[in-house]
Protein backbone atom coordinates (compact mmCIF):
# COMPACT_ATOMS: atom_id res chain seq x y z
CA UNK A 1 0.00 0.00 0.00
CA UNK A 2 1.08 3.03 -0.90
CA UNK A 3 1.82 6.35 1.57
CA UNK A 4 -1.08 8.30 -0.18
CA UNK A 5 -3.34 5.44 0.27
CA UNK A 6 -2.31 5.30 4.31
CA UNK A 7 -2.77 8.85 4.55
CA UNK A 8 -5.95 8.55 3.24
CA UNK A 9 -7.33 5.98 5.78
CA UNK A 10 -5.93 7.87 8.36
CA UNK A 11 -8.05 11.40 7.28
CA UNK A 12 -10.85 9.31 7.33
CA UNK A 13 -10.53 7.62 10.77
CA UNK A 14 -9.75 11.15 12.39
CA UNK A 15 -12.64 12.48 10.64
CA UNK A 16 -15.62 10.56 11.60
CA UNK A 17 -14.01 8.24 14.61
CA UNK A 18 -15.77 9.51 18.03
CA UNK A 19 -14.55 8.86 21.70
CA UNK A 20 -17.52 7.94 24.02
CA UNK A 21 -18.18 7.03 27.81
CA UNK A 22 -18.89 3.08 27.67
CA UNK A 23 -20.17 1.40 30.70
CA UNK A 24 -19.66 -2.32 30.87
CA UNK A 25 -20.93 -4.72 33.11
CA UNK A 26 -21.69 -8.43 33.21
CA UNK A 27 -24.94 -10.06 32.27
CA UNK A 28 -25.41 -11.47 36.19
CA UNK A 29 -25.09 -8.18 37.43
CA UNK A 30 -27.61 -6.63 34.94
CA UNK A 31 -30.12 -9.28 36.39
CA UNK A 32 -29.78 -8.35 40.08
CA UNK A 33 -30.41 -4.88 40.07
CA UNK A 34 -33.76 -5.57 37.44
CA UNK A 35 -34.52 -7.99 39.61
CA UNK A 36 -33.98 -6.29 42.90
CA UNK A 37 -35.39 -2.99 41.77
CA UNK A 38 -38.60 -4.34 39.68
CA UNK A 39 -39.03 -7.27 42.21
CA UNK A 40 -39.05 -9.39 39.43
CA UNK A 41 -37.13 -12.86 38.57
CA UNK A 42 -35.36 -11.33 35.84
CA UNK A 43 -32.42 -13.09 33.99
CA UNK A 44 -31.24 -11.41 30.37
CA UNK A 45 -29.81 -14.30 28.72
CA UNK A 46 -33.89 -15.65 28.77
CA UNK A 47 -35.36 -12.16 28.19
CA UNK A 48 -33.33 -11.09 25.06
CA UNK A 49 -32.37 -14.37 23.42
CA UNK A 50 -28.45 -14.55 24.17
CA UNK A 51 -26.01 -16.59 24.38
CA UNK A 52 -22.95 -17.58 26.00
CA UNK A 53 -19.71 -15.67 24.74
CA UNK A 54 -21.71 -12.68 23.43
CA UNK A 55 -22.18 -8.60 24.44
CA UNK A 56 -25.49 -6.87 24.51
CA UNK A 57 -25.27 -3.14 23.79
CA UNK A 58 -27.85 -0.57 25.05
CA UNK A 59 -28.29 3.20 24.51
CA UNK A 60 -29.76 3.64 28.17
CA UNK A 61 -31.37 7.49 28.49
CA UNK A 62 -33.86 8.96 30.36
CA UNK A 63 -35.84 10.41 27.80
CA UNK A 64 -35.99 7.02 26.18
CA UNK A 65 -39.37 6.35 28.84
CA UNK A 66 -41.96 6.90 26.93
CA UNK A 67 -45.67 7.26 28.23
CA UNK A 68 -46.18 3.65 26.58
CA UNK A 69 -42.91 2.75 28.78
CA UNK A 70 -44.42 3.61 31.79
CA UNK A 71 -47.71 1.44 31.84
CA UNK A 72 -45.27 -1.63 31.19
CA UNK A 73 -42.90 -0.68 33.83
CA UNK A 74 -46.47 0.14 36.08
CA UNK A 75 -47.68 -3.63 34.93
CA UNK A 76 -44.23 -5.47 35.41
CA UNK A 77 -44.53 -4.18 38.80
CA UNK A 78 -47.75 -5.96 39.42
CA UNK A 79 -46.28 -8.74 37.92
CA UNK A 80 -46.17 -8.95 34.52
CA UNK A 81 -43.64 -9.35 32.06
CA UNK A 82 -42.45 -8.43 29.01
CA UNK A 83 -39.78 -9.50 26.57
CA UNK A 84 -37.07 -7.81 24.95
CA UNK A 85 -37.48 -5.16 27.78
CA UNK A 86 -33.88 -4.26 28.81
CA UNK A 87 -33.96 -1.17 27.18
CA UNK A 88 -37.20 0.12 28.75
CA UNK A 89 -35.96 -1.34 32.27
CA UNK A 90 -32.00 0.35 32.49
CA UNK A 91 -33.67 3.34 30.99
CA UNK A 92 -36.26 3.89 33.51
CA UNK A 93 -33.36 3.20 36.16
CA UNK A 94 -31.68 6.46 34.84
CA UNK A 95 -34.91 8.41 34.95
CA UNK A 96 -34.91 7.37 38.21
CA UNK A 97 -31.20 8.71 39.12
CA UNK A 98 -30.43 4.84 39.95
CA UNK A 99 -27.47 4.39 37.17
CA UNK A 100 -25.72 6.60 35.21
CA UNK A 101 -27.17 7.17 31.16
CA UNK A 102 -24.68 6.33 28.13
CA UNK A 103 -23.99 3.58 26.54
CA UNK A 104 -23.63 -0.35 28.27
CA UNK A 105 -22.06 -3.28 27.00
CA UNK A 106 -23.59 -6.25 28.71
CA UNK A 107 -21.19 -9.15 28.67
CA UNK A 108 -22.75 -12.74 28.43
CA UNK A 109 -20.41 -15.26 29.64
CA UNK A 110 -20.88 -18.33 31.73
Amino acid sequence: MNQETLNNIKKIMEENLTVKTTYNLEYDVVDQIISTFFNIDYEITAEEELFNDSIFSLSVYSNNVTSYDLNNISAIKNGKTTQYSTGIYMSYLAKEGLIPEGEYIINVSW
